[in-house]
């Protein structure tokens, strides 16, 4: 599958999206809408690391695909940070003023899952501990 995700601690408060080449943004909007499944039971912060590791390139139409699904985002109501995990400067470049438009939430870049895991004990009052 060239999107997953996945829990990534038994408490359930952080969602792992792993982005594998090749993939579409229509690959992701299934996950997504799962994602949001996921967390409209519950009520308590949840986390979003989003990885990119295993994607070396990004689909034409990805920054209109994410602004889309992010405007239509219920996750809002109980969302933590948001984690961007990838070495590529482009993607960087091209992800970074596209999270500004997504007010009310943080997001931040990382190079590694370690650093994503550091950023989130940074971060929260109660972090989740790194499996």
């Amino acid at each position: 599958m060239p999107v997953e995700m996945q829990w990534l601690d038994d408490e359930q408060t952080v969602l792992h999206f792993v982005f594998s080449d090749p993939w579409t943004v229509a690959d992701y909007r299934p996950i997504h809408r799962a994602a949001l499944e996921l967390i409209s039971t519950l009520d308590y912060p949840v986390h979003g690391f989003y990885d990119f590791r295993a994607s070396k390139s990004i689909p034409a139409n990805a920054v209109t695909g994410f602004m889309r699904t992010g405007s239509q985002n219920p996750w809002r109501k109980n969302a933590g940070i948001f984690v961007v995990i990838s070495n590529d400067r482009f993607l960087k470049m091209l992800a970074r003023p596209v999270s500004q438009l997504f007010r009310g939430f943080k997001i931040y870049f990382v190079d590694t899952l370690d650093e994503a895991w550091e950023r989130l004990a940074r971060h929260a009052e109660n972090p989740p501990k790194a499996p």
